[in-house]
């Protein structure tokens, strides 16, 4: 069953958002009340099978797992941007308190994720 948060809840407990979706909670983010971005777990260790990388499990995920190969690294965050997400989540969850500079660049950072996000879905939709 997914999770539905809410952007605000985002910015409070991201730190404890990933871990949440890294242990296989899917979690769906809210934005403007519509529903917008989901946080899934990262595919578990690829194998080999058949010539291709595949999942260890079969199915529609392991398909679109593929998929996502294919497309490489241009819909993801650079380093320097994953990084700077992290240290203003971590920032914002120690002490909950961010500079107003820290804030609009967290807010930033989590509005290039979720184009990101939309793009890359889109072109998984223009492969299929």
């Amino acid at each position: 069953m997914d999770t539905v948060v809410s952007v605000t809840d985002v910015r409070s407990k991201l730190e404890e958002l990933l871990d949440r979706a890294a242990r296989g909670e899917r979690l769906i983010i809210r934005r403007r009340g519509k529903r917008s971005v989901a946080l899934v777990p990262f595919p578990k260790e690829r194998q080999k099978v058949g010539g291709r990388t595949a999942r260890e499990s079969d199915g529609p995920q392991r398909d679109l797992s593929l998929l996502s190969g294919k497309l490489g690294d241009r819909f993801s965050m650079s380093d320097r941007e994953q990084r700077r997400l992290e240290i203003l989540a971590k920032k914002s969850k120690c002490d909950g308190q961010l500079t107003g500079k820290e804030t609009e660049e967290l807010d930033q950072l989590l509005h290039r994720l979720e184009d990101l996000s939309r793009q890359k879905a889109e072109a998984i939709g223009n492969l299929l």
